[in-house]
C-alpha cells in the first residue's frame, strides 16, 4: 500500500496577507481559484485560504476599488459557506 502526499511549494509559517489579496484580484470573477492552486501555491486548504483571504482585506486592499473588495468578500464568504 503506497501513501499519497502532496508538495506544498511554500513552506508552513505566516501567511503573506498581501499575496493571498494579490492572488484573489485575479480570479474572485471567477468564483476564486481552485482548491488545488490553492494548495500548490499557499500551502493552504481552500478553506484556510479564505478565512485568511477575510482578514487580509482588513490591512491589504485599500488600493483596491470598493467593488472589488466587495465581490472578494463574497466569493471568500460563499467558499467558505460550501465548504463548511
Amino acid at each position: 500500500m503506497s501513501a499519497s502526499f502532496r508538495l506544498r511549494t511554500v513552506p508552513a509559517g505566516p501567511v503573506d496577507s498581501a499575496a493571498l489579496v494579490d492572488y484573489e484580484v485575479q480570479w474572485y470573477r471567477h468564483g476564486g481559484g481552485s482548491d488545488r492552486d490553492i494548495a500548490d501555491m499557499f500551502g493552504l486548504s481552500a478553506r484556510e485560504y479564505f478565512g485568511h483571504l477575510l482578514g487580509a482585506l482588513e490591512t491589504h486592499a485599500a488600493h483596491l476599488p470598493p467593488t472589488t473588495v466587495t465581490g472578494i468578500r463574497s466569493v471568500a464568504r460563499r467558499r467558505l459557506w460550501l465548504a463548511s
